[in-house]
């Protein structure tokens, strides 16, 4: 048998390998300043699903954040304190602003709500 050629395809992958390990970095960062606060920091899907929530606000729930994941708000409190909170998602969704929400814990077990925004 004879070998009439060889081809050869080489690509320099440098570039794409460096945006991958930036890109890991930047989630890396994220989710070290995220996890550090204190405060309460949650990310939801248009149906009002949590698809993520920081060790705080899972803390605040009494919850594990993996209990929290996937559920909704209708899920994790009681009718009218849901349904203030997906008023206050709502409101931040139509208006295209945030829109705080302070929810406090009270002495019987209860919790408060202040809307802003």
């Amino acid at each position: 048998m004879v070998v009439a050629g060889i081809i050869v395809n080489a690509r320099d992958v440098t570039e794409r390998r460096q945006a991958e390990d930036e890109l890991v970095r930047s989630h890396h960062l994220l989710e070290a300043i995220i996890e550090g606060t204190t405060d309460t920091i949650f990310v939801k899907d248009v149906d009002g699903r949590y698809l993520m929530i920081n060790a705080a606000g899972a803390s605040l729930l009494g919850r594990e954040k993996r209990e929290v994941i996937g559920k909704t708000d209708h899920d994790l409190f009681r009718a009218e304190l849901a349904a203030r909170i997906t008023e206050a998602d709502s409101r931040a969704i139509t208006s295209g602003r945030p829109c705080h929400v302070r929810v406090v814990g009270r002495r019987d077990g209860r919790f408060q709500t202040h809307l802003k925004g």
